[in-house]
This record gives C-alpha cells, structure tokens and sequence, in this order.
C-alpha cells in the first residue's frame, strides 16, 4: 500500500510537469514569434509628441518560458501576461486555477511581478479592504515582511514619498512587533519603530530609538524626536522597563547609562555623572542595581542640576528636566 501511494504521487508529479510543459510550450510559441517593439510616439492637439509607456516584453527582456518552475511560470504570466483576462489562455488566473496554485504562492508571484514594473499604486490597492461598514483596512496574502522586501528591492522608499506612505503602512501591519521595530529602524521608518516601542510598551526600547535617532543627519531628527517625546509623555500608555517591579521611573538606570552612553561624545562631563548610577525617587538608602554601586547619597537639587545641564532645559528630551 505504501509503494503504490508513492506511484500515485509520482504519477500526479509527472502528469502536472507534463500539463505544465505543454503551458510553457505555447506561451513560448506565442510570446517568440511576436515582435514586441516600442510603440509609436502619439502626437498631441498642440503638436507635442507623447512616448506611451513600453510594453513589459521591450522594459523587460524576457527569459525562455520552457523549464521554468511553477513559481517562475506564475511570475512570468503575471509580468508579461498581467493585462489579460481570467479567461484568456495565459492569464495568472487561469494557470492559478488550471495547477490548483495556492493563494499565498499565487501572489507573491503577482506582487512580485507589480513591484518588478513599478506598479505601487496596484499593489496598495491589492492589499487594501474594505469591509462590510464601509471602513477600509489591509490584508495581505504573503504577510507584510515579504511585501517590504519587494519594496526595497524595487523601489525607492528613501526618495519616493507615496512609496515611504506604503513601506510605513507595511511596517505597522506586522504583527511580530519587536520584528517590525529591527526592520523601521534598519529602514529608517522612524515613525513605524516608535509605533513599536509603543505598541511593545518598552520604555528602554524608546530610549534607545530615540538616541539612534538623534544621531541621524536629516532634517527631520526634530520632528521625530518631538513625536518619541510625545508618546513618552502620554500618560494613557503604561510604559514598562527593566526596572524593579517592572514600572517606568523617571530616571530609569538602563535607560540613563544607555542615553548617557549615546550622548558621551557631546556630553562627556555630564555623562560620566549619570553613568555613576542613580537614585530611585521613592528612596534614598544606598542600594546596588543593574552592576551601579552607589558610594553617596546623592540629593535631588544635585541630580536635577546635573540632568539640566546635560540636557537643557528647552531640550524636549525624554527626560524631563524636573
């Protein structure tokens, strides 16, 4: 019984390689003996010649269609056969129904060819949703990481604004937050990793956001050094922290040694201060936490002193100045 089920498989392998060779064998047929050439320019009512946009066949030359794997086959129909319709013989649809092709493998070959021509705006369309009350949301066959990677890949996220809307839009889709927190900061989605840190509740995560940020050289470092700020203050959201009982503090050990440690190239003085350790504000007994020994008790006036003075008082930084 076991020999003759692994015939039968291997009897449905081979007939589906058959039916599929037969495909690629007439697309190829068809798809050689055509000339594809750019289209002539249209003229215009003022005399103007306009250049419509190539076919895929002259933007992307094309490979022998014979061989392909199923996945390559998808993604060849799906950039040079995408226009057509369910019906037509080389439509992505009816090869997906012809070899039962799954729904995920189906479009990543789809957004894979969309992202390949450029097609942004199709392939934002794809993911959108609209439900029954006529509120729209976004889905994705192939999850949102793969979505992303296609879009570095092929796009140009750092100097497109509309492609940056849609890489933020994948990156907050996520649902491994700490995932989508490593990939925002990599692309430098800012605001897609504060969403994170918020979504995650993590204190220290925010601080350390914020110090990558600040050592960015754009323009923009203000505007999402503000909106770190603004989340942090927010006091609907209950941060959390390395700390004891897990429960932020105004002057969180890990988050000051590691802000100082960001800053001790600026701040080098100050930094060496806060890098000492530092005072619970609850109490004032010596206590050792997190590798920081306290050797004297420290007084507020001095501890607002010294944070004052590495910060600013205007800074907007995370930590307050009071």
């Amino acid at each position: 019984d076991a020999c003759q089920k692994e015939l039968d498989e291997l009897i449905e392998t081979c007939a589906t390689w058959q039916t599929l060779l037969e495909k690629q064998a007439l697309i190829e047929r068809v798809d050689s003996s055509t000339i594809h050439e750019p289209p002539p320019s249209q003229t215009l009512g003022s005399g103007m010649a306009e250049a419509p946009p190539p076919s895929m066949f002259v933007r992307f030359p094309r490979p022998c269609a014979l061989g392909l794997s199923l996945l390559e086959t998808m993604s060849y129909v799906a950039l040079y056969h995408g226009h057509e319709r369910r019906e037509e013989a080389f439509a992505p649809r009816t090869l997906r129904r012809e070899f039962k092709v799954s729904e995920k493998l189906y479009w990543y070959s789809a957004f894979t060819s969309l992202a390949k021509a450029g097609y942004w705006d199709t392939v934002r369309a794809a993911v959108e949703s609209k439900s029954y009350i006529a509120t729209k949301g976004f889905k994705s066959a192939i999850g949102w990481r793969p979505l992303l990677s296609l879009l570095y890949q092929y796009g140009t996220p750092a100097k497109d604004a509309e492609q940056r809307k849609l890489a933020l839009i994948f990156a907050n889709h996520m649902e491994d937050r700490k995932e989508a927190y490593d990939v925002s900061v990599s692309s430098s989605l800012w605001e897609a990793a504060i969403q994170a840190c918020v979504d995650l509740r993590d204190e220290d995560l925010l601080v350390d956001l914020r110090v990558r940020i600040a050592q960015e050289p754009t323009q923009e470092v203000q505007q999402y050094l503000n909106m770190a700020d603004a989340v942090y203050r927010d006091p609907k959201i209950k941060w959390r922290s390395d700390m004891i009982d897990q429960s932020p503090t105004k002057y969180s050990a890990l988050s000051t040694h590691k802000l100082a440690a960001g800053l001790s190239t600026l701040f080098s003085k100050p930094a060496e201060m806060l890098r000492r350790g530092y005072r619970r504000v609850s109490g004032r007994k010596e206590e050792v936490q997190e590798g920081f020994v306290y050797s004297q008790q420290i007084h507020e006036e001095e501890v607002k002193m010294r944070t004052t003075k590495a910060f600013g008082a205007h800074g907007g930084g995370i930590i307050d100045d009071e």
